[in-house]
């Protein structure tokens, strides 16, 4: 979506024919720079290398940071924030970037996991993966429906009724 975005902006400045002017054409989503993204050279390094990585992590809600060894395994984007998804000792783990106190690259490598993350997180609305597969019947009046044709709320989404007394659909999440 970034290359996209950015692509759209050169079009933009194209089509405009008087810079002369300060006249504002685009309003864009103005989201605030969430903190944790400097840490992403670093685990994208680690990802390429097969490098296990140290880390201090504070959990929302408490004032305790813990240390953890971890192979990363994959970055995750979901609404404008950054998590990394590796293996420790317990098993796959989510780190939310801006909550990373200290991220270290360590010496050690590992073997890199071949685990279809798209597909684990298939059901997922944002990044939890927890509880059994479930499906969601949403109702919308027809006007609503509108937006929801073309602007999904998750990638499972089918309907089950379009007409004009109402817009139903349904979604598949764990």
């Amino acid at each position: 979506n970034a290359i996209d975005k950015v692509i759209d902006a050169v079009n933009i400045i194209k089509g405009i024919t008087d810079t002369s002017i300060n006249k504002v054409v685009v309003l864009t989503d103005n989201f605030e720079k969430f903190s944790g993204n400097e840490w992403i050279p670093q685990v994208i390094e680690a990802i390429d290398s097969n490098s296990a990585i140290e880390l201090v992590y504070q959990k929302f809600g408490t004032n305790e940071s813990k240390k953890s060894k971890v192979h990363p395994y994959v970055l995750k984007e979901d609404r404008h924030r950054w998590y990394l998804i590796g293996m420790n000792e317990k098993g796959i783990v989510t780190y939310g970037l801006e909550r990373i106190l200290e991220l270290n690259i360590l010496s050690e490598n590992f073997t890199p996991c071949f685990f279809d993350f798209e597909e684990y997180f298939r059901y997922s609305f944002g990044v939890t993966v927890e509880g059994e597969l479930i499906e969601v019947i949403l109702q919308f009046t027809p006007h609503q429906g509108n937006y929801l044709k073309t602007l999904k709320i998750h990638s499972t989404q089918e309907v089950l009724v379009d007409n004009e007394s109402e817009y139903r659909i349904s979604v598949k999440v764990q």
